[in-house]
This record gives structure tokens, sequence and C-alpha cells, in this order.
């Protein structure tokens, strides 16, 4: 990853016993929510369908996906924004499990897990291949978050936002 931009990766699925035994699932994908980050972009950043199976072995969904963070630009005021916030939730970043239904229903959340950014700079700490549980009991995923060198630049103090600071955190992933 380069001094301005977010790698983001979305890697394998493992749906629980209860995701796998639900017959209504038919197609699942991951959208990707950058903090608006990505302004403009049609569509939003998300992994192609694919489809459960019997749910039983993993899915890979394998997005790599790189998204260029410039000097000055909207989406670096976007991320200094939220890295400046006193609401720690507002540097998440989510990562959504969504299912089409096998019958053409309408498509359904099935979960999420997100990474906050205000916890990566805190830790120092790049997020590689984490495996984290989902909300609602639907599994774990596997994703990848880099571009410490982006979030240091983005929050480095400018104007009014000096000396606004993040709040404490354990850690810089977990399910939403």
């Amino acid at each position: 990853v380069g001094a301005r931009g977010l790698h983001v990766k979305v890697g394998l699925l493992e749906l629980s016993a209860k995701a796998q035994a639900d017959a209504t699932v038919g197609g699942l994908w991951v959208e990707v929510d950058l903090l608006g980050l990505q302004t403009g972009a049609q569509p939003p950043m998300r992994t192609a369908t694919l489809s459960k199976g019997d749910g039983k072995r993993p899915l890979d969904f394998a997005l790599e996906s790189e998204l260029a963070v410039p000097a000055g630009s909207a989406a670096e005021r976007a991320l200094s924004v939220a890295l400046a916030s006193t609401v720690e939730e507002d540097a998440d970043v989510y990562f959504l499990l969504h299912a089409s239904a096998k019958t053409g229903g309408q498509p359904r959340q099935l979960g999420s897990v997100h990474v906050n950014l205000q916890q990566m700079l805190r830790h120092d700490a790049e997020q590689h291949e984490r495996r984290l549980q989902l909300s609602d009991g639907a599994g774990w995923l596997t994703v990848s978050l880099v571009g410490l060198p982006t979030l240091k630049l983005a929050e480095q103090p400018r104007g009014a936002r000096a000396g606004v600071g993040a709040g404490a955190g354990a850690g810089a992933a977990t399910a939403a």
C-alpha cells in the first residue's frame, strides 16, 4: 500500500451452523462501508455474489481493492474528520454480509463486522487477515485493512482539528 491509500481485503467466510441450515439463503456477498470515502463510486465496494452451496465449506470472496486517498482530497478530509471524532464509532469501517433469497425475495443482511481506524492508530497495528465473528451468529469473516501511513497523514493536526483525539478502546476489530 502506498503512503496515500487504504488496502481492503475480504477473504474467507465460514458460516455458522445456523446460517448453514437456513434454506432460504441463496447467494452471499459482502459490502464494505468505508466512511463515505468512496463518494461517487458506483457501485460501492463489494464482493462478487457467491452461491452458499451446502454452507459447510468456507467461501473465498477473494476481494482485494485499493482506495486512493490523495492529499487534500475529499477522501482525506472525510478520513481526518473520522479520526478526529470524539465518537469512536465514526471511524468504523463496516463489512456487511448480505444474502439473496433462493426464491427471489428481498436481500437481507445476515451479519457484520467492523474495523475501527482510531484503534488501528492507537495500537499502531495494521489489520492483516483478521478472522472476525459476524454479528447475529452468522459465522466468521476474514478481512484485512491496511494503510497506517495514510491514517497517520490524515491524523496530523490541521487548523481547528489540532488536539482532538480518540477515546480509549481495547481492540481494533470487532463484530458490529
